[in-house]
C-alpha cells in the first residue's frame, strides 16, 4: 500500500479552495456550488482513497433515448479502457432513484495529481453530465407532448 497523508492532501485542498471542510463521523464533507450543486468528498484512510460524488438528476428521463444510454455506457467504460484510471462514472442510487456521478481517486493518483485539479475536472464533468441528462429529458418531454397532441 502506498503511504499518503490524506489530512495533508485535504489541508492543501482547503487552502487552495479558500474554505474549511467539516467532515462527518463517516468522513464525508460537502462543497456546495451555485446553491444547488453539492459535491461530496469522502476520505477512506484505510486505503488512502478519496471519493467525489454528486447527484446530477432526480431520475433518468422516461422514456430514455438510445443516444443518452449510449453516452452513459461510453462514459462508464472509460476506466476500463484507461486500465482503472480515475474518471467519473454514472450510477443510480437504488434507494432514491437519483442519478449521480462519482470518482474514486486512488492513493497512487493522489501522489502525483493535485486534488484541486482533479476536483475541478470532476465538477466540470458533473455540470456537463447534469446538463446533458436534463436536455435529453426536456427533449423527451417535448416529444411526449407532441405525441399527445397528435393523438388528441
Amino acid at each position: 500500500m502506498i503511504d499518503i497523508d490524506l489530512n495533508e492532501i485535504i489541508s492543501n485542498f482547503e487552502k487552495t479552495m479558500g474554505l474549511s471542510l467539516e467532515f462527518s463521523e463517516d468522513n464525508i464533507a460537502e462543497v456546495i456550488f451555485n446553491k444547488d450543486i453539492a459535491i461530496g468528498i469522502k476520505c477512506i484512510d484505510e486505503d488512502g482513497t478519496i471519493t467525489l460524488s454528486s447527484v446530477i438528476s432526480d431520475d433518468l428521463p422516461d422514456p430514455m433515448s438510445k443516444d443518452l444510454l449510449q453516452e452513459i455506457l461510453k462514459i462508464n467504460s472509460v476506466p476500463v479502457f484507461t486500465y482503472g484510471g480515475n474518471n467519473p462514472v454514472i450510477a443510480r442510487d437504488p434507494n432514491t432513484g437519483f442519478i449521480f456521478v462519482y470518482e474514486i481517486i486512488t492513493s497512487s493518483v493522489l501522489q502525483v495529481e493535485n486534488l484541486f485539479n482533479i476536483f475541478s475536472d470532476f465538477v466540470r464533468s458533473a455540470l456537463v453530465l447534469r446538463e446533458y441528462i436534463t436536455s435529453n429529458s426536456t427533449q423527451n418531454k417535448e416529444l411526449q407532448n407532441i405525441n399527445t397532441m397528435i393523438e388528441a
